[in-house]
């Protein structure tokens, strides 16, 4: 998903920082040979990049080298979904204005492009009937569209005020967290349907969103932002709004009604990073707190996160957050492991990582939960991680330290290392 720019480098940077992982199973070392054979023939969709080129072509799984013949030019794309049946996927662009591409999952032929009102990319996606999908754009301003996918044109458009800083979806919902634009003040939630109907939208003062410019000599664009966390839980009934401090605000998504929790600790930080971490070159100073939050299982969320306090002498001073487990039913905290900075779900899985720059530091390798925050396996030991794809039933982990392009795969039922692939792609999957 892509966020708004303001925002943009702390998610940027939250791929590539985080603390020495503490290992809770023994990585599963055995080389895969003889399952990867068993594999063998298996293919996903993905980007190819060439310079300013991307392609979409099918991959085989355990190498990601293109096979067949199959192949559809894109000059650019963000966000992707696919439809409830997979047999649609959509590739979206922002650039030069929003635009959606259909094109047949299976045959990779381009069925039409749509273009969208207002600016901003594509970032989440809500499939209802088969002649409904929402999607909504961030960017300056927030907007939702309500497109047929089948005719392809524009059912509705509804802009909104402020900026989009969150989204998640769950049990027919898309609930978008909304903060004052070029502020930081109280946050909103806007509730939609599966039919792209705007069900409300809650007042959620209590949690703090948004950012804004600092006043500082050495650069003009320096900006304090703050990034919660939103979750909407598997049946649509509720989503929590969850910040840095012990305060969590649950919405229920039918009525509006807003209700705050207090937390047995903050989400806060469990250590400072080294103060080594290079930030990119286009990097503005940024200082404030950053939220991931997912639904795991039907009464807990996990959390995890960032804690940024700009630069010192030229570096980084950041703080990990760990991964954190919230009990919807007592509003506990546990922490459930250190030094991660990422999450993601892929069916009833929650992938968690973390890892340092630069090249040689340690990380959280690969750590994967069942629905009750147990421990499913740990790949991958200390090795730092700075994202993770997934095409079920695999994960495709890219490495933080230097090899960006080197991906270790997983087999997410197992935890088993099946191979290591390379090359500049992207994977279209879960």
């Amino acid at each position: 998903m892509r966020l708004l720019p303001i925002v943009a480098v702390i998610l940027a940077t939250a791929a590539f920082v985080g603390g020495a992982g503490s290992s809770v199973l023994e990585q599963r070392q055995r080389p895969a040979a003889a399952e990867s054979r068993k594999q063998g023939g298996a293919t996903v969709l993905g980007l190819v990049y060439q310079r300013d080129e991307a392609t979409l072509r099918r991959l085989d799984a355990l190498t990601l080298r293109p096979v067949g013949r199959s192949r559809l030019r894109v000059l650019s794309s963000g966000a992707h979904s696919f439809s409830p049946n997979r047999r649609t996927l959509v590739l979206s662009s922002g650039e030069p204005w929003p635009q959606l591409r259909f094109v047949d999952a299976r045959t990779l032929h381009l069925r039409g492009t749509l273009d969208l009102p207002g600016s901003g990319w594509p970032s989440e996606f809500l499939w209802g009937s088969s002649s409904r999908l929402t999607v909504l754009l961030q960017g300056r301003e927030a907007r939702v569209v309500t497109v047929d996918p089948q005719a392809r044109k524009v059912i509705g458009s509804r802009p909104f005020p402020g900026m989009a800083v969150a989204a998640d979806t769950g049990g027919g919902r898309l609930a978008v967290l909304l903060a004052p634009a070029g502020s930081i003040g109280g946050s909103r939630v806007a509730v939609f349907d599966s039919e792209g109907g705007l069900v409300g939208i809650a007042a959620v003062d209590g949690v703090q969103a948004g950012s804004e410019r600092l006043e500082r000599s050495d650069d003009a664009y320096a900006t304090r932002a703050r990034r919660p966390g939103i979750a909407v839980s598997p049946d649509g009934a509720r989503a929590v709004v969850v910040s840095s401090g012990n305060q969590i605000a649950e919405v229920a998504l039918d009525t509006l009604q807003v209700s705050y929790h207090e937390l047995s600790q903050p989400i806060s930080l469990l250590g400072r990073l080294h103060d080594w971490l290079e930030p990119p070159a286009q990097a503005k100073i940024v200082e404030g707190p950053y939220r991931e939050a997912r639904w795991l299982g039907e009464e807990q969320i996990a959390v995890t996160g960032m804690d940024y306090r700009g630069l010192k002498d030229g570096k980084w001073d950041a703080s990990a957050v760990g991964l954190r487990v919230i009990d919807t039913r007592n509003w506990s905290v546990r922490t459930v492991a250190e030094d991660v900075t990422g999450i993601v779900r892929v069916n009833e899985l929650l992938l968690a990582f973390g890892g340092n720059w630069p090249e040689g530091s340690t990380g959280t390798g690969l750590l994967a939960y069942g629905p009750e925050a147990e421990e499913r396996f740990h790949a991958l030991g200390s090795r730092p991680v700075g994202w993770v794809e997934t095409a079920w039933p695999y994960g495709y982990v890219a490495r933080a330290d230097g090899q960006g392009q080197r991906r270790d795969v997983i087999d997410l039922r197992s935890g088993s290392i099946l191979g290591t692939a390379t090359g500049p792609v992207s994977i279209l999957g879960s």
